[in-house]
């Protein structure tokens, strides 16, 4: 059947699906459900861009009109890049619809990524244009990422009432070591592993005595296993640390074309963390004192 065919040709793309995973049960309600609204609650790395690339083979068997939508035009680049379906910024989607720019088809379907930044007010209007068309909307995303910055809540709203139009993807995909999987579950459960985290990772391979680690240690084991590799960096004070970092920084664009970022999470940090780097670049004879940095 279709379903069978979609699951070849992702196969063919070199992303297999197999029938006893999650994914298999996402895929399974996006072609085979009945809920005219499907959510899709899953991290980052979960696998659920797969889901709406399925939707997007299958559309292309079928002829249905496939469109999709994101809060930024970056984001909405990125989905259709990655599922194949024309995708829009949120706003320009819904413009575009109530000014018959883009008329819809009758059974259209419109995945909205990162459902969880969509207003109530978005959402709403496109559930209004499907709805006359008999049409379907399926929202991906993750409650506990960034939330709407205007009037929201409906993402965590339907998983509540209507649990029947929610797919969880509790198994992450992104990483291929069991352990990193694990820390990095505890991290998206907020320090304490839930039971279905715990029973997406032994399905995963994580290993029983590592995972009771996990639930007894938290954000300090977390910390410590991305200390031993090298990932995470401790030093005495602020200053310590920016200088380090800076000079990575320099270390890392050194060759040709290349590119790297310094972050920092308050502006006072910031400015530490600029004079550190002019600095490193003062000392590597980059620049000197006398030069006017804007």
């Amino acid at each position: 059947g279709q379903m069978a065919e979609v699951l070849t040709r992702l196969a063919a793309r070199g992303k297999t699906i197999e029938p006893d995973s999650e994914q298999y049960q996402m895929v399974e309600a996006i072609l085979r459900g009945r809920n005219r609204f499907v959510l899709i609650q899953g991290q980052q790395g979960a696998g659920k861009s797969a889901g709406f690339e399925a939707l997007n083979l299958a559309g292309q068997m079928t002829g249905t009109q496939r469109l999709g939508g994101c809060l930024a035009a970056n984001a909405a680049r990125n989905l259709t890049h990655e599922s194949g379906i024309e995708s829009y910024s949120l706003a320009m989607l819904v413009s575009r619809l109530d000014t018959g720019q883009i008329r819809l088809r009758p059974g259209a379907i419109i995945v909205v990524d990162e459902c969880s930044q969509a207003s109530t007010q978005q959402l709403h209007a496109l559930w209004e244009h499907l709805e006359r068309v008999g049409g379907r909307l399926m929202g991906s995303g993750d409650e506990r990422q960034l939330q709407s910055v205007e009037a929201g809540g409906l993402f965590r709203a339907i998983q509540a009432q209507v649990p029947d139009a929610v797919v969880r993807l509790d198994e992450t995909r992104r990483q291929y070591d069991p352990e990193e999987r694990g820390v990095l579950a505890v991290i998206h459960d907020r320090g304490k592993l839930t039971r279905a985290s715990i029973e997406a990772l032994k399905r995963g391979g994580t290993g029983d005595e590592f995972i009771e680690t996990l639930e007894h240690g938290g954000y300090r084991v977390v910390l410590e296993w991305y200390r031993e590799r090298g990932r995470v960096h401790v030093h005495e004070s602020l200053s310590e640390a920016a200088s380090a970092m800076a000079q990575e920084y320099w270390d890392a664009v050194a060759g040709e074309g290349a590119t790297s970022v310094m972050l920092a999470r308050t502006n006072d940090e910031c400015r530490i963390l600029n004079r550190a780097a002019i600095d490193e670049a003062v000392a590597r004879g980059h620049l000197t004192r006398e030069h006017v940095i804007d």
